[in-house]
């Protein structure tokens, strides 16, 4: 006799994933708690990483920019440039694996194969974006420091390392010299956003995972040192 086969409504109940189920106030208010312990520098599943990416910018018009994309799978690369009506034209879209998905990789090879995607697309543009989505460090200069690779990317010796300075150093060796700027996956959404807005503005970002992030003033002062009206991306760290 074949096995029942259960409805959706069976499946999600069994698993707890039934909206019904779901105490969506309280489960706002946990993690509100725990994206205050990360910002206070206590304990918690969320870090709260300042990422500092400006919001009150606008998007530069007519400038090509080198744009990566490295997920869980596969890495993009393309040549992004907004038009006057701030449109994005995207060219000459590639897709590689992602380096250290389907073997182990040590650093060096790790750097050398993302330079070797970037190359095809060296002469467009000096400026890289990179959404970069693992866990990262950033830092005042917005290049990213790895804090440990997800989604079974394998490459020793890349934890702790700087992204965007150990590309560019890769690209060098190659005789090309390139920019750049190293930022998390959920930061780039964010920009969408209207340039100083005044409201509180949340991002989230869903692909093969999630993340999500507010933009905090106050907060992200007492993180940084900076000044209290200055208004910058805060990336929880969370990838699920």
């Amino acid at each position: 006799m074949p096995p029942k086969r259960l409805s959706i409504e069976e499946f999600l109940s069994a698993r707890r994933m039934h909206f019904a189920a779901i105490d969506a106030g309280k489960c706002c208010d946990d993690f509100l708690a725990e994206m205050t312990r990360g910002l206070n520098g206590e304990p918690s599943s969320l870090v709260m990483i300042p990422t500092y990416i400006e919001t009150a910018q606008e998007v530069p018009r007519g400038q090509p920019v080198i744009a990566l994309d490295a997920g869980g799978t596969n890495l993009r690369v393309a040549a992004v440039t907004f038009d006057q009506s701030g449109k994005a034209l995207v060219e000459d879209l590639a897709r590689h694996r992602m380096p250290g998905i389907d073997e182990e990789i040590g650093r060096e090879e790790f750097f050398q194969t993302l330079a070797q995607y970037v190359m095809p697309l060296a002469g467009r543009s000096d400026r890289i974006g990179f959404c970069f989505s693992y866990p990262a460090e950033m830092q005042p200069d917005k290049d990213g420091k790895l804090i440990h690779f997800t989604k079974e990317v394998k490459a020793r010796g890349v934890d702790g390392q700087l992204i965007g300075k150990n590309l560019s150093q890769a690209l060098q060796r190659r005789e090309r010299v390139v920019l750049h700027g190293s930022c998390s996956s959920t930061t780039p959404r964010q920009r969408s956003s209207p340039a100083g807005t005044p409201s509180p503005v949340t991002a989230s970002m869903t692909s093969s995972g999630s993340s999500a992030g507010p933009v905090s003033t106050l907060r992200m002062s007492r993180q940084t040192g900076t000044s209290a009206n200055c208004r910058g991306w805060i990336d929880p760290g969370l990838r699920s």
